[in-house]
């Protein structure tokens, strides 16, 4: 969307300002809550380390190789 009004300028360019830390505080908020409800705090905490940093443990997969057919 483009317009020249400088209103609607303006309101974008503040809503683009409060989105991000409103996001961040929700984040924050909702961890926050799963720790708190959790009965093995450390194990919630990690998993919270490791969905945000996306780094799940991945299954072991068994891969084949075809060496002559076998």
């Amino acid at each position: 969307m483009q317009s020249n009004n400088p209103t609607l300028k303006e309101h974008c360019k503040a809503y683009c300002q409060t989105l991000p830390k409103a996001i961040m505080l929700a984040k924050k908020l909702h961890y926050n809550c799963l720790i708190s409800k959790s009965n093995k705090k450390p194990k919630t905490t990690w998993n919270i380390v490791r969905t945000i940093t996306n780094n799940r443990k991945v299954k072991n997969n068994r891969t084949t190789m075809n060496v002559k057919n076998k």
